[in-house]
């Protein structure tokens, strides 16, 4: 249950009390084992375990291909939405 990518919600005393100092820490020893583009995300993900940090998950937030048309995206939120 640690296993997360972007978006994350927390709220501002979580951030600033538990998830930044967490991350900050992991974040130079990861990105010298792992000098790529997601490093900072398996920070984070390992900064989360480290202070037992469930998450409530939700895939709908996602936007890819339009072609896809998968459920678990948010493209009928979009086809739904009139300006």
């Amino acid at each position: 249950y640690f296993a997360v990518g972007p978006v994350y919600i927390a709220s501002t005393s979580d951030w600033k009390s538990r998830i930044l100092p967490k991350w900050t820490e992991f974040m130079p020893r990861v990105h010298a084992q792992y000098p790529k583009l997601l490093a900072e995300m398996y920070a984070f993900t390992i900064a989360a375990a480290d202070i037992q940090l469930k998450f409530a998950l939700s895939s709908s937030y996602m936007v890819s291909d339009a072609s896809t048309m998968s459920t678990t995206e948010s493209w009928l939120w979009i086809d739904d939405y009139h300006v």
